[in-house]
């Protein structure tokens, strides 16, 4: 089992992170540990180079209409979208959450529950930037493919291919984890880490 202070954590896993994998407390809102911390990755982009760029132009009014039930549910208004832009960013330069300017004036929104309403395919990944492209149109550019937490898969293969083991990818991903066998695992002895999201794997 990949341990970490003896005890299992949630070994999230990514497409292609694009270039770093980010804290996964900051994208899952969880307890910050080492192994789930982020680190830089070049393996992938030596792989795909260009290929990890993407960019999407979505219309305003697709926005507010695929926004709308996630704040309703929470008892707010939405009205029309006018601007999307970066409102915090993690240290792979991800974003965090986004700032929404509407008719009713301001609100921030988290940016994979943004990525979530308009699709993951529209917005492939967190790390990208975004650009008014018109008083309707908004552009969103950026790089890589899933949530960019723990592994990236695609680094991982490069790695590979490259000759690092098994044992030393998992290392690199997870700082500080270690490989144990444990006969049994008993209730609460996992990390303080939120399980759950895209992309989870144990």
């Amino acid at each position: 089992m990949l341990t970490w202070d003896r005890r299992l954590f949630p070994a999230y896993i990514t497409e292609a992170c694009g270039g770093g994998t980010e804290d996964a407390a900051r994208v899952f809102t969880s307890s910050s540990i080492m192994p789930l911390a982020g680190v830089k990755c070049p393996f992938c982009t030596r792989a795909a180079g260009e290929a990890l760029a993407w960019t999407t132009r979505i219309p305003t009014s697709r926005i507010t209409q695929k926004l709308k039930p996630y704040v309703e549910t929470g008892g707010g208004r939405l009205g029309s979208i006018r601007r999307v832009e970066l409102a915090d960013t993690g240290l792979s330069g991800r974003a965090i959450r986004l700032r929404i300017e509407t008719a009713f004036g301001p609100f921030d929104v988290d940016a994979e529950v943004f990525r979530a309403a308009m699709g993951r395919s529209a917005i492939p990944s967190a790390l990208f930037v975004t650009k008014q492209v018109g008083p309707e149109l908004v552009e969103f550019s950026g790089r890589g493919r899933g949530p960019g937490v723990g592994l990236c898969q695609l680094g991982a293969e490069q790695m590979s291919s490259e000759g690092v083991s098994a044992v030393q990818i998992l290392r690199y991903y997870f700082p500080g984890s270690e490989i144990a066998r444990l006969p049994y695992v008993a209730p609460g002895t996992f990390a303080d880490a939120r399980p759950g999201g895209e992309g989870r794997a144990r």
